[in-house]
């Protein structure tokens, strides 16, 4: 900016020398000369700032790129472990279902193995009472008979 205001004056010193139509030109002269200045000025600050916004967009992107692959690694390891554990429930699930499995059907056998050893007991103890009945009931009949021959006799 201090060329500009440096020019300006060494126009404004060469305009007193100078007739009207040449101080206009000179004076249009260095507008044109400071107007391109000024562009190439603004085109150096544009380019920076885009270099700089450049720069910073693919820092950001790195970074954005980065942190996806994180949350995708722990995504994956998340669910990974999610497998794994459902994989261990499930086997523990038919494990005990296996167990369980196995001492219902062993209580059910012991149950029955007792049952049959106690109906093989209520079988003796019935077969013996009908014994024991036949035989007093042939010990009655026989005293029975016995008091009706001398009831008769």
């Amino acid at each position: 900016m201090t060329s500009k205001t440096t020019n300006a004056k060494t126009t404004a010193k060469k305009a007193t020398a100078q007739t009207p139509v040449e101080q206009v030109s000179q004076h249009i002269d260095q507008l044109k000369e400071n107007t391109s200045a000024t562009l190439n000025e603004v085109k150096q600050l544009t380019s920076s700032a885009r270099d700089r916004f450049e720069g910073q967009a693919e820092a950001a992107s790195e970074t954005i790129q980065k942190n996806v692959a994180g949350l995708q690694e722990e995504v994956n390891a998340r669910v990974s472990y999610a497998k794994e554990h459902l994989n261990t429930t499930r086997q523990n699930i038919t494990d005990l279902f296996n167990t369980l499995k196995a001492e219902i059907t062993d209580t059910f056998n012991e149950l029955l193995n007792d049952a049959q050893g106690t109906i093989g007991e209520v079988k003796e103890v019935l077969t013996k009472a009908k014994d024991d009945a036949l035989v007093k009931l042939d010990d009655s009949k026989k005293t029975t008979l016995d008091a009706w021959q001398k009831f008769k006799g």
